[in-house]
């Protein structure tokens, strides 16, 4: 198969430079094909990101790679969605119907796929150039690796910088905890291993990745790459910032769920259970939903009673009554005046 080359997609529009318009990955050198370049799957869910979706597919064609499949589930999108897909027809696959959700729609791509090394990248992310040719010399030189992920550059709407953030090693109690943050667009992995864990549970619409990338840690190698492999979009609309209040639920029903698969997991589940309702607790508090913050801040005082007394819950009670910009102002007073014992909270 013949890499997609910048000349074969169509135009980009105007004022569109750059990284996917107007620039493409570097072809792979001929004399550095020391193996048949295994067949990476890619699966884009989308619904009404018609503002931001061809970026991601272009993100996506243009990395150069000999033995790729791209498919877009795409939610029965009503703006210019299915417009920009059938642009790109000749590239991709694509389905665009109702679907019960995010994780309903990755499984559908899933099923559909057939690459040996599978991810998939929302539609409102980008990967970052030349990523599809290291992952896969990666996995055929080990064996004994069954997942993938690396750092993440943070960008705003425009596609401008923000930060980048270095993942680091995979800490699996800081991970249960929501303490370790594994971004999701750097993940790649064996398809073999939906043999063993199945699909994603398509009951969560949050924190599908978390559960997934879960059981992967716990059945199989992980590998972390220490350098950026994909780009996540960071705004106030998103859904991972806009509805981050709801995560709590879903939380609560994976930590029970994975500790009823794997009994032997040999870390506290009434402390993970604790410290989940305290953050939930807080992220309900900063939204101005009292009644299920202090709903949450009890229930975590009930497996531990120091959350009543832990100096998150009153730097968040600080916050809710005088406002982000006062105590944005006596921080540092507060950092002088208890910098021992409550330096972590800022």
């Amino acid at each position: 198969m013949r890499p997609i080359k910048l000349s074969d997609l169509p135009p980009p529009g105007k004022g569109q430079k750059g990284w996917p318009w107007t620039e493409a990955s570097p072809d792979i050198i001929p004399g550095e094909n020391i193996l048949n370049w295994p067949k990476i799957s890619i699966i884009t869910p989308s619904y009404n990101q018609g503002e931001f979706i061809e970026e991601t597919i272009r993100s996506v064609l243009l990395q150069g790679y000999p033995n790729l499949e791209y498919i877009v589930i795409d939610g029965g999108s009503t703006d210019n969605t299915v417009e920009i897909l059938q642009k790109y027809k000749p590239f991709l696959k694509y389905v665009s119907e109702p679907d019960r959700g995010q994780a309903d729609a990755i499984n559908k791509g899933l099923k559909m796929s057939t690459g040996e090394i599978v991810a998939y990248l929302n539609s409102d992310d980008v990967y970052v150039q030349g990523v599809f040719s290291k992952i896969a010399k990666l996995f055929e030189s080990r064996k004994d690796i069954f997942m993938v992920f690396g750092d993440i550059i943070h960008i705003d709407k425009k596609s401008k910088y923000i930060e980048k953030h270095e993942t680091g090693e995979i800490n699996l109690q800081k991970y249960l905890m929501g303490m370790f943050y594994l971004p999701q667009p750097t993940v790649f992995f064996r398809k073999s291993i939906i043999d063993q864990i199945g699909y994603f549970d398509d009951s969560l619409h949050l924190a599908l990745d978390y559960d997934y990338w879960l059981q992967i840690i716990l059945n199989f190698k992980p590998y972390y790459i220490h350098e950026p492999l994909a780009k996540a979009r960071i705004y106030c609309d998103a859904k991972s910032s806009s509805m981050n209040y709801k995560y709590l639920n879903e939380r609560l029903y994976i930590l029970n769920k994975i500790f009823k698969k794997y009994p032997e997991i040999g870390i506290d589940k009434q402390r993970l259970l604790g410290y989940t309702y305290f953050i939930g607790g807080l992220t309900y508090l900063k939204r101005y939903q009292l009644f299920e913050a202090f709903r949450s801040i009890i229930n975590s005082s009930k497996i531990d009673p120091y959350y009543l007394v832990n100096p998150h819950l009153f730097w968040a009670i600080l916050e809710f009554f005088l406002g982000k910009k006062i105590t944005s102002a006596i921080k540092p007073i507060f950092k002088k005046m208890y910098q021992k014992n409550i330096d972590d909270i800022f």
